[in-house]
């Protein structure tokens, strides 16, 4: 999944995935509007607002996500963008 940030600055705390084997990096990063996360399936991630802006920001699943879904026939959600 990608994690969109539309506005605002976020701090992101993520685990290392089922068992630690996922191959993105675990451990805290900061994100600010404009930016993109990719979190792994299985990966957790923790969200935090940083500052008083408000925070705007947009779960989105990755081309490879889509492409099984639309294999399956099964249909991935985009919402609205969340707020914190």
């Amino acid at each position: 999944m990608a994690l969109r940030i539309a506005s605002g600055r976020v701090w992101v705390t993520m685990d290392g995935g089922p068992d630690g084997a996922c191959d993105l990096a675990a451990g805290d990063i900061f994100l600010q509007a404009g930016q993109t996360l990719w979190i792994a399936a299985g990966q957790h991630a923790v969200i935090e607002p940083l500052g008083k802006e408000p925070v705007q920001y947009r779960f989105e699943a990755s081309r490879a996500a889509k492409g099984e879904a639309a294999v399956q026939g099964a249909a991935l959600a985009r919402g609205p963008a969340c707020c914190a």
